[in-house]
């Protein structure tokens, strides 16, 4: 695989090395403890193998375009992320704290808080690339609320893929949540270009074939009664390598709603699990993705319950367009003692392309009888009735695709109760279909419609 080629090939120039490790460690003024961790971290990158990224004999993800030698931790220092919380932002009074690591080291009790936390849903040693990014991360985000606080306005979270002198920056951020009993709390998390249209020095970047790297891993701890909705938005650059790894560890009678939103990148692997550990504990993971051009997307669900009387919902709904290729992965397991445990996936995809690709592969592991638990999955294209439908009404063509690709993602989105991440997520598909209406789609005059 030319990934692992890479790795290999340019070893002596490769910037992941222990030196690099404790610059950044140094530029964010660090403990003792978390440089660390990082070595160890280190450790566990150098022995790992590269991820085969193969899912059986005919399904696999191509990650070739992905150097490994050409990340750079160093290039994303102080342009990583930035935090940006509605006005007023919450203060410790009011149950919320927003705040770098860097920052939250200052202070004991904080630093507390991460050094307990930090790697206890997502471990280092889960495979090369989690593991590089435990060692190399640029930027951390600490968000803690306090018990039975009810932040009202959701937190935003916006991470912005820079160029710097003509170099897209390598972003590495790791999101910390804790949340304590009884508290609630909206995180909206938007990762994006700020190229605009690619002008200037970045259009040049870019025609040059600059690879950008973003490395994200979210954990997400809530205790007995806690409710966190986190939505992730990625709209990168198209020259962009994204892995994200998103955790949580759901306590008692908590809930934790994932709701994923896969836009942009050339290249995007992605694991959302959630990990049910004590009776009442609940999850729903909620995909979304709009896949054009080469975009290759790899994406794994994953629900684990660990105890009874647990629930879950995964439901992922995506379109591809043109040469976009998608590996979809959906698990849900029943652990041996967790009785009257209720876990459902479903996975939809529509094809607006004669060369689009998905593979879905749905599974379940099941250790007791005395649970409810159900898969499926659903490819297909336009439904031709439809589309005469709404054309003989009137629309063009292409604006009937476009409406009926709305129509496609809206059910889920009118079930999110959320408003404000509701109107989000449809700006994020309203601008990918003005790409799709600016483009002659005549040939793409699909007659399937959708298929169980």
């Amino acid at each position: 695989m030319r990934l692992d080629n890479h790795y290999h090939r340019h070893v002596g120039d490769l910037m992941l090395n222990t030196d690099t490790l404790r610059k950044v460690s140094a530029n964010h003024q660090e403990p003792a403890w978390l440089l660390e961790l990082r070595l160890a971290a280190f450790k566990k990158f150098e022995s790992l193998p590269v991820p085969s990224l193969r899912y059986g004999k005919a399904i696999q993800t191509d990650a070739s375009s992905l150097d490994i030698a050409a990340i750079d931790p160093l290039k994303g220092v102080g342009n990583a992320a930035q935090v940006r919380a509605p006005l007023p932002i919450p203060a410790p009074a009011e149950g919320a704290s927003v705040c770098s690591f860097a920052h939250a080291f200052k202070d004991p009790i904080m630093e507390n808080i991460i050094r307990k936390h930090l790697g206890s849903a997502a471990l280092p040693s889960e495979d090369k690339f989690s593991a590089l990014h435990s060692a190399f991360f640029n930027h951390g985000i600490l968000i803690h609320t306090k018990r039975n606080a009810r932040v009202e306005a959701p937190i935003i979270l916006g991470r912005d893929q820079a160029i710097q002198n003509n170099v897209i920056q390598n972003n590495i951020i790791h999101t910390l949540v804790v949340a304590d009993a009884g508290s609630t709390v909206t995180i909206i998390d938007q990762s994006s270009d700020d190229t605009g249209d690619y002008a200037g020095c970045a259009r040049d970047a870019f025609q040059q074939g600059t690879q950008g790297f973003c490395s994200t891993i979210v954990e997400i701890i809530a205790y007995e009664g806690a409710q966190v909705n986190y939505v992730y938005v990625q709209n990168l650059s198209k020259n962009t390598h994204h892995l994200a790894t998103k955790k949580a560890i759901v306590g008692k009678d908590a809930s934790v709603f994932w709701i994923d939103c896969i836009m942009g990148s050339k290249f995007t692997r992605s694991t959302t699990a959630s990990t049910l550990t004590a009776p009442g504990a609940a999850t729903k993971n909620w995909g979304f993705f709009f896949g054009k051009e080469d975009q290759n997307f790899d994406l794994n669900s994953v629900t684990i319950h660990s105890a009874p009387h647990t629930s879950s919902q995964m439901l992922t709904k995506g379109v591809l367009d043109d040469k976009a290729k998608t590996v979809y992965r959906g698990l849900i397991r029943i652990d041996e003692g967790a009785h009257h445990s209720d876990g459902c996936q479903k996975e939809e995809t529509l094809l607006i392309s004669d060369n689009a690709e998905v593979d879905a592969v749905p599974n379940l592991e099941i250790k007791n009888d005395d649970v409810k638990c159900s898969h499926g999955a659903a490819i297909g294209q336009v439904d031709a009735e439809k589309l005469f439908y709404m054309m003989a009404r009137g629309l063009d063509e292409e604006t009937a695709k476009a409406k009926i690709i709305e129509g496609f993602f809206e059910p889920m989105i009118e079930q999110i109760n959320n408003t404000s991440v509701g109107n989000h997520i449809r700006a994020c598909i309203a601008q990918r279909l003005s790409n799709f209406l600016s483009n002659n789609r005549a040939q793409y005059l699909l007659v399937e419609p959708l298929l169980d």
